[in-house]
């Protein structure tokens, strides 16, 4: 499994997402807002993390803070799943998990091609 940080304005990385999940398997790794899951409402965060891929994944509040935690979670499910690329997205998240291994940054412009993106990761 590769791992993608995404960054940009928020419409265009979920085109930019969709498209990617037309070709491959793709899991996602955002944080969400704390109705969207009943584990948040159970830890009583305001936020959490959550992967979304075949099978979705919340993450605790300490994985949020441990740096190094993520990358690890990360790990798992490329064990776990049969996943191409997992989708790290927001710049929070992009830059926890760019130094722990090799990781294809995209900062996706406003009315730029993804196909300068999709040619690189092939």
């Amino acid at each position: 499994m590769r791992v993608i940080a995404l960054t940009g304005e928020a419409e265009r990385c979920e085109q930019f997402i969709q498209a990617l999940t037309l070709q491959h398997k793709v899991a996602i790794l955002r944080q969400e807002r704390e109705g969207s899951l009943t584990l948040a409402q159970k830890e009583g965060s305001e936020t959490l993390l959550c992967i979304k891929s075949p099978t979705r994944y919340a993450l605790t509040r300490y994985t949020h803070e441990n740096v190094n935690e993520i990358p690890r979670e990360l790990d798992r499910l490329g064990e776990q799943e049969d996943v191409d690329f997992a989708v790290v997205v927001g710049s929070v998240l992009a830059s926890r998990i760019v130094s722990f291994r090799e990781v294809y940054e995209v900062q996706l412009e406003p009315f730029a091609n993804f196909e300068q993106h999709f040619e690189a990761l092939k």
